[in-house]
């Protein structure tokens, strides 16, 4: 019967064990081959072969060479492009290249062996084949389609659309393989260290960190030399919202109450969705009008009341830029202005009726 290997579904692969060159008994092999010893009672060459744990016998052969082939036959049935053979040919030789073994494709992906064991525990590599129950061995084809889906972990190369920039692939709980961009002078920085994205599947959100036991340093404060202050006195933000821009013409030192009056808008507040898709501006259940609301200098502001929800949005940009200057993160920015995009989605919207919550959201 011939068995099939299932490259791309491990629960299909066949568990499958060459001859061992030592003998089933562990004395002194009497053949070159794979696959073929001598027996005494008959003064004849056997062949057996191992598949699935079960021993299966070939027959018995004048010649040692026909026991050779006969076991070459049996294993090109039994383990396909992977069989150890006494006779390869060339095309047995170039199907057997297109496989790789577990060592070699982490190193293809430059991460280490418990990076890769946790990577299959987690069902994120399901194209290995199992060797004896122990090796795994995988389709070249396989490895490098993963690679293109998440990218490897490699050292910093300068960036191809940027122009004295460099990307920095960042190291992380899944196979995805995120960038960091810096500046080439902040290549001696970086250097010599793994680096580690902590934060969103989505990555608008989260953290580059050293990646080393005891450090959770983030990458933003080195490079403007921060590191060693207090976040309560300074914190690094990013201008453009994106924490995997690290330039440092995209860095902004901030105090605490810069930085809250530079964040974005809330997506809920106290756990339920806002009211809202806009900063600073919330629903009065009260009057069934839009309410606008800045907080400055320890003290809110009201704005008014508008009919329209986007009239109520400009009056807290207007506020914005007169309080925070350069720090606001506005609902309509222009030219050089930090704030929300036009394609950004919305917070999910809830049924504004007589909520009493709603009166004080002005995220």
């Amino acid at each position: 019967m011939s068995l099939t290997l299932h490259p791309s579904d491990s629960s299909d692969a066949v568990d499958v064990q060459p001859f061992a060159p030592g003998g089933i008994t562990g004395r002194a092999h009497s053949s070159k081959f794979v696959g073929v010893g001598w027996n005494k009672r008959v003064g004849k060459w056997h062949a057996q072969i191992i598949v699935n744990g079960e021993c299966r016998y070939l027959g018995t052969f004048a010649e040692e060479a026909d026991a050779a082939r006969a076991y070459d036959h049996a294993a090109r049935e039994a383990y396909g492009d992977l069989a150890t053979l006494n006779f390869p040919t060339q095309f047995d030789r170039e199907r057997s290249a297109a496989w790789i073994g577990r060592r070699e494709a982490c190193c293809r992906f430059g991460v280490t062996i418990k990076t890769w064991w946790r990577w299959e525990r987690e069902g994120r590599i399901q194209c290995g084949v199992r060797i004896g129950g122990r090796s795994q061995m995988y389709r070249i084809a396989d490895i490098e389609r993963l690679l293109d889906e998440n990218g490897r972990l490699q050292p910093p190369y300068p960036d191809p659309e940027r122009p004295g920039c460099c990307r920095l692939p960042l190291s992380g709980q899944d196979m995805r393989r995120r960038e960091a961009i810096i500046d080439v002078d902040s290549l001696p920085l970086v250097e010599g260290e793994q680096w580690c994205w902590s934060g969103t599947a989505d990555g608008r959100r989260g953290t580059i960190i050293l990646a080393r036991q005891g450090e959770t340093t983030a990458l933003r404060r080195i490079i403007m030399g921060v590191a060693d202050v207090p976040t309560d006195e300074v914190q690094v933000t990013h201008f453009n919202g994106d924490p995997l821009d690290c330039r440092r013409a995209n860095l902004v030192l901030r105090d605490v109450r810069q930085r809250v009056t530079s964040s974005s808008k809330r997506r809920s507040h106290h756990g339920k969705p806002c009211s809202s898709q806009f900063k600073g501006v919330g629903w009065n259940a009260k009057n069934g009008k839009w309410k606008s609301t800045i907080h400055a200098k320890g003290k809110a502001h009201h704005l008014g009341f508008f009919s329209d929800e986007t009239d109520a949005a400009k009056a807290y940009d207007d506020a914005a830029r007169e309080h925070f200057g350069e720090h606001a993160w506005l609902n309509f920015p222009g030219e050089g202005e930090r704030g929300r995009r036009a394609d950004a989605a919305p917070p999910i919207r809830i049924e504004v009726e007589d909520n009493d919550h709603l009166l004080k959201q002005a995220a």
